[in-house]
């Protein structure tokens, strides 16, 4: 498509023929210029380590789900063990215990 319109261009009156190798010279400006970045300025390196970032965001995304499950399960299992699910009268948890001090919601640690 872009090489048919390019080459269109061509075909017609002066104004178009110079618009045509104008486009023509950006053309190969871009891609002698892609061909550079990739092998002088380690664009290959650049491409495999942002393949790499996309598959682990993916992944990671694949198994949120069972991971914030598995977690939540193991937080009622901490509450049950320490009782931190039954609240007081001012809302903080009474059960909860770091360091061996109560902690309430206005606390610093």
């Amino acid at each position: 498509g872009i090489l048919f319109s390019i080459s269109s261009l061509f075909e017609g009156s002066p104004a178009f023929q110079c618009l045509g190798w104008i486009v023509c010279i950006f053309l190969v400006y871009f891609i002698v210029r892609f061909v550079f970045w990739l092998y002088k300025q380690d664009g290959f390196e650049k491409i495999r380590i942002s393949m790499e970032t996309r598959q682990s965001s993916a992944m990671f995304r694949k198994n949120l789900e069972a991971t914030v499950a598995e977690l939540q399960a193991k937080v009622a299992a901490l509450e049950a063990i320490t009782g931190a699910s039954e609240l007081s009268d001012d809302g903080s948890s009474a059960g909860l215990y770091v360091g061996g001090a109560p902690v309430s919601r206005g606390s610093e640690l």
